[in-house]
């Protein structure tokens, strides 16, 4: 029988512990616990964003890396933002950021996406780069730990747009509704509005770019550089560039543009822009960067009622230049890259957060900077007194819970190991004491065929047999084979010349004991070897004792035609 080795019972009990930790150990830590190294470089301008509200997640994809006023280069990296941890501000090592599994088929920033929902957390995204005539890029599963970017075939050329105003940060929406929008056209260089499609709404979605065409004459005058936002079916466009504080919305089902009858409080241009709906149900549209200063400016977006211009306290950037991608989440915002500064050395920023503090009756919004953001979640267990762990500390335990897991399985095969010898040496010293005492049975102890054939021999000597004898000289005893008893008397000594007749002794009989001279009827004593049976080694000294009594008491004498038989 085959026994299988104690190295693979021990780890047939781990496989399952151990499979469990390894795999919370993969979905609990991150590609890399920081921001991928183009994002690293000097200042990040206008990525894209997609963001889940309800995986708490978001995908920053690609940008610009302004290392001068004159040299910039666009990178391909894509970094995930996990909202279910705590998010420091401005900090490349930070934990809740991570690299994603793919990057941009190209070098691209300001990308204009959409994500289609679906269903069972499947989200597919779909981005295009402006300036990009021929392609637009999709990704099949964004959550997938595979996910993959691929290039999606268009059926017509795409038009050529470059700096038009669009939605900075798109969110999954139905697979009917899937789509984003875009407005404006500039030259190539971005200094001037384009010739062609500069008034131009355009609408992406899976089968490229198109145009919309408006049901009246109603539009925004032609512009780049401008700001969308959507909430439900409304668009809300702002701002131009190089300058303009105008406000305009746009009825995606009823395609009609309407001009609202109050203004930006400033001129705003390379600005973004998010809707906050606030507890009470109120909704705001904020508008952040594209002008001097800090300041934030909001207005209510189902009223006519002129914008608020707030400044932003606590500590951060002195101003938002612009250049910065924004999204919302959690009453938070979050700009990703951007500049600030003043003269002619703005410097750059990674990831800034402002807190959101609505008024009581919901009618007026307080901003503040903030360095690190806290889900809801976090802060409520920190208010109960919890021991809420980070990513790492969770990671920690795991790994150290593997170590202990294989230590046990050394220390287990070790002792079963040790049993198993322990086991073997006991079972080997059991079946050699049982040989041993099998070899003195059998040596010891004759077996009845062998007692009668050593009575037989000793009869037949008596008798006057001549089997086996033997011939000895000896002047010690006399014994008379004709006097019939076969006793034994001293003689006296031959004169000299004299010789003593040849004696005839019995054999020797080679059974062991030569004692048990006993004939033994069949089936009298069991086979074998037995304390009770006269055969026995414990029977061996009383008939030693009785045969050594009846050789010291003379036996009578009977004649012998040989004569006399002299014996030692």
């Amino acid at each position: 029988m085959v026994r299988a080795c104690p190295w693979t019972a021990a780890w047939r009990r781990l496989a399952v512990p151990l499979v469990i930790a390894l795999l919370v150990t993969t979905s609990l830590a991150p590609v890399h616990a920081e921001w991928p190294q183009g994002h690293q470089r000097k200042a990040l301008l206008s990525p894209g964003l997609i963001h889940l509200p309800a995986e708490n997640k978001t995908f920053v994809l690609g940008g610009k890396i302004r290392m001068t006023a004159t040299v910039t280069e666009s990178i391909t990296d894509v970094a995930i933002i996990d909202l279910n941890q705590a998010v420091s501000s401005n900090n490349i090592s930070a934990q809740a950021i991570s690299t994603a599994p793919f990057s941009l088929l190209a070098p691209a920033y300001r990308l204009a996406t959409f994500a289609v929902d679906n269903g069972n957390g499947v989200y597919e995204a779909w981005m295009w780069a402006s300036g990009n005539s021929s392609s637009i890029w999709r990704v099949p599963d964004l959550l997938s730990p595979k996910a993959a970017l691929v290039s999606q075939p268009v059926k017509d050329k795409l038009p050529t747009v470059n700096f038009p105003g669009y939605i900075s940060a798109s969110e999954p929406r139905k697979p009917s509704e899937a789509a984003t929008y875009l407005f404006g056209n500039t030259t190539a260089s971005g200094q001037e509005v384009s010739a062609v499609g500069n008034d131009t709404l355009w609408r992406f979605d899976k089968d490229g770019l198109t145009e919309v065409t408006p049901s009246s004459k109603t539009r925004p005058p032609g512009r780049g550089w401008s700001s969308l936002v959507q909430s439900g079916s409304t668009l809300v466009l702002t701002g131009a560039g190089p300058v303009g504080n105008d406000i305009w919305s746009f009825n995606t089902v009823s395609l009609a543009w309407t001009k609202r009858t109050t203004n930006l409080t400033s001129d705003r241009f390379d600005h973004a822009s998010a809707v906050y709906t606030t507890p009470s149900g109120s909704r705001f549209i904020i508008i952040v960067g594209g002008s001097s200063g800090s300041a934030v400016e909001y207005f209510d977006a189902d009223s006519a009622k002129d914008g608020v211009r707030e400044s932003v306290t606590g500590d951060g950037p002195r101003s938002l230049l612009g250049a910065a991608s924004l999204f919302l989440h959690d009453s938070h915002l979050f700009l990703v890259g951007g500049l600030t500064g003043t003269g002619d050395s703005p410097s750059g920023l990674l990831l800034s957060i402002i807190k959101i503090t609505p008024s009581p009756d919901g009618s007026a919004l307080k901003f503040a900077w903030t360095p690190t953001y806290t889900p809801a979640k976090l802060a409520k267990d920190k208010d109960d007194g919890g021991n809420s762990l980070s990513t790492g500390a969770i990671i920690g335990i795991v790994v150290g819970s593997i170590a202990f897991l294989v230590l046990v399985g050394i220390a287990e095969y070790v002792l079963v190991r040790r049993r198993r010898q322990q086991k073997k040496a006991r079972q080997l010293a059991t079946d050699s004491a049982a040989d041993d005492r099998d070899s003195l049975v059998t040596a010891v102890d004759p077996t009845p065929a062998e007692i009668i054939a050593a009575e037989q021999a000793v009869m037949a000597n008596k008798t006057g047999g001549t089997t086996g004898g033997s011939e000895l000289g000896t002047p010690t005893y006399f014994w008379d084979a004709a006097a019939g008893t076969g006793s034994r008397r001293p003689v006296s000594p031959l004169s000299p010349g004299e010789m003593y007749p040849p004696m005839t002794v019995p054999p020797m009989v080679s059974a062991p004991g030569y004692a048990a001279a006993v004939a033994v009827p069949p089936g009298q004593y069991a086979a074998g070897p037995s304390s009770h049976s006269p055969y026995s080694s414990q029977a061996r000294p009383q008939q030693q004792q009785q045969q050594q009594q009846q050789q010291q008491k003379p036996g009578p004498a009977r004649p012998h035609d040989d004569g006399p038989i002299y014996l030692a």
